[in-house]
């Protein structure tokens, strides 16, 4: 199967319930527009909640996944991780996955910290995005504002070296820079235009290679390939950083247009300083071997490293590679990251490798030549057939041949035809012949009736493509029109796809909106629960309870008086505010007799106010309380990135829990119709607190 197998599972129904109010919010705003009174809108909103609860039901029971993960829990000392480069999977002890990780993890480039520097670093950022954001429009604010979490790393087996060292993965994802990374590479983005000796794909290979073949002449030239040895910690962060803002100042206007919202471009010392300190000073993370920062390069998983990958070895390129284009000694040149395939006059590989190592004394690159008539690059070999250049499609020995499968796969049908067309299409620009396109789409039909395809339907495909001369399906082009169509509403709703039965449920839904709304277009997202879930989150740290953020919580008091909020910050931080500040809980603790009875029984005494007098005292009992108040406190649900994602959840939990002690403001309405769910919903009106972000 795979471990990027589809396997189903079980929905999570609060989270459906949630998709599901959202998703009705921008539809009845359209469905008003389209005239429907509300009566009728009432109506479609039952018909459609009744089918979206059957989303709740789809459900893949699987044996084998719950034998896997009993095995997972019941030998700890073993773990199984995903081969680098490879869809397969290999298996070591606990303590050489550790003892791997350790050396990956080495002092030249890491630095091991003793504590979590989470909060630090929260307060640190914090006071730099202070002082950089008066020059920022109101929405950049809010991109760059902190997730507050910590980056997590772990590491997968590079079998295809020696001794099988890791490779880290440190990702940056939902940590404190996300925002400020996903801003800062907006803004470089015409940058990495300029980045021209870049390839983004084996189309774009292909094509350029196609274009200079005629200038190929075997016995003038020769063709090699230069690897840089690991890019990414090798990446000289200053250089790179004051590269990209000087060329971003000497076009200011370009980056930092001036408008009503922004009159001033920040000053080029302050970008250069939050840039680097973004990269740098945060740069912590945990893994399963403690906490780390890392000293020097950038890591894999972040969202800028390989645009500041690629602009770095760009600037080698603009300082060296061009003159030998210039005078005609390369006639190609094209990079896939940190891979090289060349094309050069004769006797100048070895001068240009040297020139290469000298630019950047962090930065070290190697040659492959090309030999027996073959080189490899991306998916494709390159060989010379009669004096002319081909290409052909190229699989590792070792690549694995599992692909969704066709039988057994949880995905849907859409997913699968897809992956044909897909394959065809890679098969078609990997090679430059008819002969080698033949022998690519003969190994893919093999490759894909091995999972389960019918033939029937692969020949289909294959002819279909083949007709229209590998153009794109003209299909494609009516839904770029509709999208562009101001007569529609195009809204998406990503659900996973936890069952076959998923696909009935969506197009009866969207029967319903085409008979009611046509002109409200649906587009159901779905997500495949994969193999990689079990097994992933075993090679990373497991999260602090009290360090989750962007949650839904609830707060039950000993004498069963609740109360449900959302926050963006710390658990911990979160509770901690409701111990010591005007907020329904505290109100409410402060007065309770049976909490306050219980606190103080806790605690061995009811403390009096001469004893609270001393200092000492006095924090000795706060800290008690700190630590009483914790365990009242639970989480609902977790994981939500996105405030109105949290403010539709707390309105859901709130109809579900009807907790008491939400009594200031008006939460968002969770006014689910069906009669036949009314006895599992809260009808009333409910009120929330606004529990700050």
């Amino acid at each position: 199967m795979g471990i990027e197998s589809p396997i189903g599972g079980i929905p999570r129904k609060n989270s459906v319930h949630a998709k599901f109010e959202q998703f009705f919010s921008d539809w009845s705003s359209h469905a008003l527009d389209q005239g429907l009174d509300l009566l009728k809108i009432t109506e479609v909103k039952s018909l459609l909640f009744l089918e979206f609860l059957k989303f709740t039901n789809c459900t893949t029971p699987n044996s084998d996944t719950k034998i896997l993960r009993d095995f997972l829990k019941q030998n700890p000392n073993l773990l199984i991780c995903p081969v680098d480069k490879s869809k397969d999977i290999c298996i070591y002890s606990t303590e050489t996955y550790l003892h791997k990780l350790d050396e990956v993890f080495e002092p030249t480039k890491f630095t091991k910290i003793s504590t979590n520097p989470l909060k630090q670093d929260l307060k640190n950022f914090m006071a730099m995005k202070v002082k950089f954001s008066k020059y920022l429009s109101r929405s950049d604010q809010l991109k760059i504002k902190p997730t507050q979490g910590l980056k997590r790393a772990y590491g997968i087996p590079k079998l295809h070296k020696n001794d099988h060292p890791v490779r880290p993965i440190i990702s940056s994802l939902n940590s404190i820079t996300s925002g400020a990374e996903s801003y800062l590479h907006s803004l470089i983005s015409p940058i990495l235009a300029e980045c021209t000796f870049s390839v983004n794909s084996t189309r774009t290979f292909k094509e350029r290679l196609c274009e200079i073949k005629h200038n190929y002449n075997p016995s003038e030239h020769e063709i090699c390939s230069f690897d840089a040895c690991s890019l990414f910690t090798s990446i000289n962060v200053v250089r790179t950083v004051d590269y990209i803002t000087n060329k971003m100042y000497d076009n200011i206007e370009q980056f930092f247009p001036v408008s009503d919202d922004t009159p001033e471009p920040p000053p080029k010392i302050l970008f250069r300083n939050f840039f680097l300190k973004v990269l740098v000073e945060f740069s912590g993370f945990e893994s399963l071997t403690g906490f780390y920062k890392q000293k020097s390069g950038l890591s894999m998983g972040g969202k800028l490293s390989p645009s500041l990958a690629n602009i770095f070895v760009h600037m080698l390129e603009e300082t060296i590679v061009q003159d030998y284009i210039d005078s005609g000694v390369i006639i190609s040149y094209q990079r896939y990251v940190d891979d090289v395939a060349i094309i050069l006059k004769k006797g100048h590989k070895l001068e240009l490798l040297k020139k290469f190592n000298e630019f950047d004394p962090g930065l070290k690159w190697t040659v492959e030549n090309f030999e027996n008539n073959k080189l490899v690059f991306l998916d494709t070999e390159i060989t010379v057939e009669n004096g002319t250049l081909e290409l052909y499609q190229y699989r590792k020995p070792s690549a694995s041949e599992c692909l969704t499968n066709y039988k057994y796969g949880i995905s849907p049908k859409s997913y699968k035809n897809s992956l044909i067309t897909g394959e065809v299409y890679r098969a078609y620009n990997c090679t430059t012949s008819p002969k080698a396109l033949d022998k690519a789409l003969l190994n893919l039909e093999r490759i894909l009736k091995k999972n389960l395809y019918p033939p029937k339907l692969i020949s289909e495909k294959i002819s279909q493509i083949q007709n229209r001369k590998f153009e794109p399906n003209p299909n494609k082009a009516v839904r770029l029109r509709e999208l562009k169509n101001p007569n529609l509403k195009h809204v998406t709703v990503s659900l996973p796809y936890t069952s076959f039965r998923c696909s009935t449920v969506a197009s009866k839904i969207h029967q319903i909106l085409k008979k009611y709304t046509p002109n409200f277009k649906l587009r159901i997202a779905f997500s495949t629960l994969k193999l990689s879930s079990i097994i992933l989150p075993t090679l990373k740290p497991q999260k602090e309870h009290l360090l989750h953020s962007n949650i839904v919580y609830k707060f039950t008091c000993p004498c069963t008086d609740s109360y449900i909020g959302e926050s963006e910050r710390l658990f911990q931080t979160r509770i901690y505010e409701h111990n010591r500040t005007n907020t329904n809980v505290y109100k409410h603790i402060t007065k309770c007799t049976t909490y306050l009875n219980a606190l103080n029984d806790s605690f061995g005494s009811v403390p009096s106010s001469a004893w609270l007098a001393n200092i000492a005292n006095k924090l000795a009992y706060d800290k008690h309380k700190r630590e009483f108040i914790i365990p009242h406190f639970q989480i609902l649900e977790k994981n939500l990135y996105n405030y109105y994602s949290r403010l539709t959840h707390e309105g859901l939990m709130i109809t579900l829990h009807t907790p008491n002690l939400n009594q200031q403001q008006k939460h968002k309405s969770m006014s689910l119709v069906c009669e036949c769910v009314k006895s599992k919903f809260t009808l009333s009106s409910q009120f929330v607190e606004n529990s700050g972000p």
